[in-house]
């Protein structure tokens, strides 16, 4: 877990914008995300209330990009704003989605998020 870089929030209009570093799991699960079952990532870690939006990008060792996506809520309309964003790792190298039970403890990946404080 970790928690916004020194300065963030930022004010954006009527929306805030934080930029979280995110440490990787010891052990990945693959992400399922019709079941919300995956590494995910929630707006008070963000500083935020809730997403309207997040971002995943390269970890600091250019290894793995992160594709973030809302979770699914049966109870949510499409398009919503998300309490969590589920995380999934993909090798740069092959496009695949990192291999369950990986250890990606030691990677570190900046997220950027914008939602209500």
């Amino acid at each position: 877990m970790g928690r916004p870089l020194h300065g963030y929030p930022q004010s954006i209009g009527a929306s805030v914008l934080s930029i979280l570093p995110h440490t990787g799991p010891a052990s990945y699960v693959q992400v399922v995300h019709a079941t919300g079952v995956g590494d995910s990532v929630s707006g008070p870690e963000a500083g935020l209330k809730y997403f309207d939006w997040v971002s995943g990008g390269l970890t600091d060792s250019g290894t793995y990009r992160i594709e973030a996506a809302p979770t699914t809520a049966s109870t949510s309309p499409a398009g919503a704003a998300a309490p969590t964003y589920l995380l999934k790792w993909v090798v740069v190298s092959s496009g695949a989605e990192v291999t369950a039970a990986v250890d990606l403890s030691a990677q570190i990946v900046r997220l950027m998020a914008i939602g209500p404080k």
